[in-house]
């Protein structure tokens, strides 16, 4: 039951590659459904969920056959739920707190949206997604051939990262605007996200696996919702435009440079410059022309140059890159030409080191020298 978003949208990757990183759950009968045989593969956030059947549908179809599917997936703090059912159906959170983001895409179908104590509603389809924190009594419903992609994210880390953008505490929490709109500016740069979320998924070796790329994505992620999106939060964002002193940058770059081999959030780095993320990303911005993100991998880069032309490698030219977050062979050896003019391999033979047949990198740029040793 996978589909894709409309053209407008582009597709997503949700062929078996993808769905064979899912722990996936069947249902065959409404009773499955109502009574919850599905939680049993989901992350905490699900079940909260209470489920009925809401289409003549689920009346009607053959005993044995396939209602509905559930499957969930998970990178680092951000959970994927993958839902695709038959008939429409009807939902509610019974729980008192779902400290928990939902940000769903539609692959097929409606889902109609309506917050606890309103008549007010908005409605998912094609180019128009949702976002909304679990309360008691949101109910959503949805239509036949539903098919939908939810990313997951804990309250308690949005919050976080919101208060490090604004460089001090919450005064209230922060309310999202419920819907979407993929082809906005902001919409358009979380679409690509989830979009490289599920071609991780499907990877048969994923970059997020790696702690240093997955925190740079954690981040990338969270700050493209708190700064792409309408929320209550917004204006005070967009008002924050005076850049932090030189200095600042400085201390800075000193701290990424010290971690370059270490996970580190972008929180991490503006509270050891004593900014907040924000001032720190308009500083980047107006005194380096980058992104503190952007900034942290060339420095990363960098190091990679500097132990290649020393020739302390560790290891193999593989487990160098990985070890400063580059995971993926071509494209790490694609980028470090762009930079230096001349590929990894071509530096460490430079720097008088040999890469043996086993792939461990030797001091000797004779190969049956090293590969004797």
């Amino acid at each position: 039951m996978t589909g894709g978003w409309s053209m407008e949208i582009g597709t997503l990757p949700t062929g078996d590659d993808f769905l064979k990183r899912f722990a996936i759950c069947n249902i065959r009968d409404p009773d499955e459904l109502i009574y919850g045989a599905h939680l049993r593969v989901f992350k905490p956030h699900s079940k909260c969920y209470a489920y009925r059947p809401a289409s003549k549908g689920w009346q009607t179809h053959p005993r044995g056959q396939v209602l509905s599917a559930f499957g969930c997936g998970r990178i680092g703090e951000l959970d994927l739920t993958y839902v695709a059912g038959r008939y429409g159906t009807s939902i509610a959170i019974i729980e008192e707190v779902l400290p928990y983001y939902c940000i769903s895409a539609m692959l097929s179908g409606r889902t109609e949206y309506q917050p606890a104590g309103s008549d007010a509603s908005a409605t998912a389809s094609g180019r128009i997604g949702l976002i909304y924190v679990g309360a008691p009594g949101i109910r959503l419903r949805t239509t036949d051939d539903n098919d939908r992609l939810n990313v997951w994210l804990s309250a308690a880390s949005l919050e976080r990262r919101l208060a490090a953008l604004l460089g001090e505490p919450l005064r209230e929490a922060i309310t999202f605007v419920p819907t979407i709109d993929w082809l906005s500016n902001g919409g358009q740069r979380i679409r690509r996200l989830i979009r490289l979320l599920c071609e991780e998924l499907a990877a048969p070796t994923p970059f997020l696996g790696n702690d240093l790329a997955r925190s740079s994505f954690e981040d990338l992620f969270i700050y493209s919702l708190l700064l792409g999106l309408e929320h209550n939060y917004a204006g005070r964002l967009a008002q924050q435009t005076r850049a932090p002193a030189p200095r600042t940058l400085r201390r800075a770059e000193a701290f990424m440079r010290e971690h370059a081999e270490r996970s580190v959030s972008l929180h991490e780095i503006a509270e050891a410059a004593g900014c907040s993320v924000r001032a720190l990303q308009l500083g980047f911005r107006q005194f380096r022309d980058t992104t503190p993100l952007a900034a942290m991998r060339s420095m990363r880069l960098q190091a990679v140059r500097q132990a290649l032309t020393r020739g302390e490698v560790g290891g193999s030219l593989r487990d160098l890159a990985t070890r400063y977050g580059f995971t993926h062979p071509g494209r790490f050896a694609r980028v470090y030409e762009a930079a230096f003019g001349l590929s990894p391999t071509e530096a460490l033979r430079a720097s008088g080191a040999y890469c043996g047949t086993n792939g461990i990198i030797r001091q000797s740029r004779d190969p049956e020298t090293a590969d004797a040793q």
